[in-house]
């Protein structure tokens, strides 16, 4: 079971949708806050500052695999632990110019 399961935040009806980005961001400011763990702490374990770190949990700065990764080696964790483990693809709208496609499509006869 990963850290953050029972704390997953819903999504609030008026705000925008969260990229994927964005709930890793706001996934990790929850478990950091539950320890305790300041961004001051967080950038002398990761060996930057800060201000590295709270760009990428407010979302000025998207977390990247790499920084995940330093993360949580900082923490003492896998990265997958601080990826969400629910997360809904949104339905594409008829505007978006794409769709799944068929992949077990079988030949016309």
């Amino acid at each position: 079971m990963g850290l953050l399961q029972g704390d997953r935040l819903r999504e609030v009806p008026g705000r925008p949708t969260r990229t994927y980005a964005g709930q890793v961001a706001e996934d990790l400011r929850v478990l950091l806050r539950r320890h305790g763990i300041t961004n001051r702490e967080l950038g002398r374990a990761v060996g930057r500052n800060d201000f590295w770190v709270g760009k990428r949990l407010n979302g000025q700065v998207p977390i990247d695999l790499d920084d995940l990764e330093l993360i949580a080696r900082a923490l003492g964790i896998a990265p997958a632990e601080l990826l969400p483990t629910e997360w809904v693809v949104p339905e594409p709208d008829g505007d978006a110019g794409w769709a799944p496609s068929d992949l077990n499509r079988q030949p016309a006869d």
